[in-house]
């Protein structure tokens, strides 16, 4: 097959010299055939003088043979007839009975000259009604000076105005479209035939067709490019979130203890976690696309963790109420609200509870707190948002869950509570409210608590002579462990923990044990940044998953649950470290 860059061109200046050639040829042509022409016209004109000369002399040619017939010798009219052919210049002298018998026959070409014979048929009625005087004559020849005076003067204008037709045809070719079209190939950005009247139309069009097809083209070079920049920074943002939220888990692991400070200390380092919360969480938001990220649609309902669908919307409401400085929104987090998992779809449960702030907000006005907790009692798994806002009174309360009732709002459409009251009946729940007037209002969302799915690591069991691996590229999240390992004195249990930075050293380390334990523990994290292999390539590549737990900030992402799942290995997310239950030899320790 020919390809493109095969295929042959032919260039603008032979398309307009091939144009003057053919306009050449063609004035040729019409120039033989015109020449041809006015020879045959000369001819008939001739034919037609020597007829018209051979109707005057007829007369006396008539009387002349008539008066020989009457005498009757033959030899007399045989010498009259050499004396009139030469007198009247005639071809021949016959008698005939038929006058139809009289017409013009073309002659021969003599030196290639054209003659051709005129002839008259006059009636002898002096002798005999049906007896004819047939008279020929030659017509006079046309000759060569004859006719290329003819050709020369009819045909010299026509060839001069023919040519002057082909220079002006090649002229107006290049100047209204070979040129034209030179320009626009060498500098189509900056070509200004489009301006000029004498451009060919078509040139024109071209022209603004290219014009538009190159804006469009760097419109989508600048839409690629912004594209690529855009997703370089989501990719920068997602690695800062993660390495952010290490650090955040040792630092809430931290505040929980630090019960000596005074209480605005406690409360400012609170507020700066919080925010430092709501930046990865944010960051995570934007780089993420959620469909694809949790595979829920909207009417999907599932097994989810409670605490990774309660946490970012919270950070969303932090930024969408950040111009109202006296406005506090906090969470509970801690033991209580490890593990908990209640089957949602989890976008139609982030609308319920983000209305369900949105009201407490509301009911706050310019100063106030919402704090949302979720706790978990037998089989019920609670979220509680309470507010200290105006509340509501005792009479409006049983009707607030109803269609189109609301209170206190001028734009309320009365449904939010409403859909909400059907979503969470939908999922087996139920939704209720306890508010005083001036006190504040606390709604209460009670779930069925289900069983924890297989990929959640819901507790660490460590056994005598075990050994810990850690494997983290961040400090922080070393310190939660190594805090929460030191109040349990494993070392005094003879539990060895070894800690390691990099996959490279973990790597060796997992090669040089041979003498590995079924009760030994790998906590290691998905991401290592700087590294080919991330930590599940290495739980592989080792056959390390029955004794491995993958702890990791991507915890909500499909593709790493769904991986998880494939080798067998739980998962922690790692804002949860400090939380999850940790059993030495049957006791429960936290």
């Amino acid at each position: 097959m020919r390809t493109v860059a095969e295929t042959p061109h032919i260039s603008i200046d032979w398309i307009a010299k091939k144009a003057s050639v053919w306009a050449f040829i063609a004035t040729i042509f019409f120039v033989t055939i015109f020449s041809l022409i006015a020879l045959l016209q000369e001819v008939r004109v001739r034919i037609e003088k020597e007829e018209r000369r051979l109707a005057v002399v007829a007369p006396a040619i008539t009387r002349s043979i008539a008066s020989e017939l009457l005498v009757g010798d033959e030899r007399s009219l045989e010498l009259l007839n050499e004396e009139l052919k030469r007198q009247f210049n005639l071809s021949s002298l016959e008698f005939v009975k038929d006058e139809n018998i009289c017409t013009v026959r073309a002659g021969s070409w003599r030196k290639w000259v054209p003659t051709f014979e005129s002839c008259l048929a006059v009636p002898l009625k002096e002798i005999s009604s049906s007896l004819f005087l047939v008279v020929r004559s030659r017509t006079p020849e046309l000759g060569l000076a004859t006719g290329f005076s003819v050709v020369f003067w009819f045909c010299v204008p026509l060839i001069l105005f023919g040519l002057f037709t082909t220079y002006r045809i090649r002229k107006e070719l290049e100047k209204s479209i070979v040129e034209p079209i030179k320009r626009l190939a060498r500098d189509p950005e900056n070509w200004d035939g489009g301006e000029q009247p004498w451009v060919a139309e078509e040139t024109v069009a071209l022209y603004r067709k290219l014009q538009s097809y190159m804006h469009e083209r760097d419109l989508e070079k600048d839409k690629a490019l912004t594209l690529q920049t855009q997703a370089s920074i989501g990719d920068m943002a997602a690695q800062v979130a993660h390495d952010i939220r290490s650090p955040l888990a040792a630092l809430d692991m931290l505040a929980t203890g630090l019960t000596q400070l005074p209480e605005e200390k406690r409360v400012l380092m609170r507020g700066a976690l919080g925010r430092i919360r709501d930046i990865a969480n944010g960051l995570l938001d934007k780089h993420r696309s959620h469909p694809a990220d949790t595979g829920a649609t909207e009417t999907e309902v599932k097994a989810e963790l409670i605490s990774t669908l309660v946490e970012p919307l919270l950070s969303e409401k932090r930024v969408q109420y950040r111009g109202k400085l006296e406005i506090q929104i906090d969470s509970v987090v801690g033991p209580r609200s490890f593990g908990l998992f209640a089957k949602v779809n989890p976008t139609e449960f982030k609308r319920v509870l983000s209305n369900i702030i949105d009201n407490s907000v509301e009911a706050l006005g310019e100063k106030g707190k919402v704090v949302v907790e979720t706790f978990a009692d037998k089989d019920v798994v609670t979220i509680s948002v309470t507010d200290n806002g105006k509340g509501i009174s005792a009479e409006n309360l049983p009707r607030l869950m109803t269609r189109g009732e609301t209170f206190g709002k001028s734009s309320g459409a009365g449904l939010g509570l409403y859909h909400a009251k059907r979503s969470v009946e939908a999922w087996g729940g139920d939704i209720r409210i306890q508010s005083q007037e001036s006190k504040g209002t606390t709604v209460q969302i009670d779930l069925p608590r289900v069983a924890i799915p297989n990929w959640f690591f819901s507790q660490l069991v460590l056994k005598p002579r075990s050994t810990v691996v850690v494997l983290d590229d961040d400090p922080s999240i070393h310190h939660v462990w190594e805090g929460r390992f030191r109040s349990l004195k494993l070392r005094e249990r003879a539990v060895q923990i070894c800690h390691f930075s990099t996959g490279e050293d973990a790597s060796r380390w997992f090669e040089r044990s041979e003498n590995a334990s079924p009760s030994d523990v790998y906590l290691i994290d998905y991401e290592l940044v700087g590294e080919a292999k991330n930590g599940l390539q290495l739980i592989a590549e080792h056959a390390i998953a029955a004794n491995s737990v993958l702890v990791t900030s991507r915890s909500d992402e499909k593709t790493v649950c769904a991986r998880c799942q494939k080798l067998g290995v739980p998962l922690l997310p790692k804002n949860l470290a400090a939380f999850v239950p940790i059993l030495f030899e049957g006791s429960a320790q936290s």
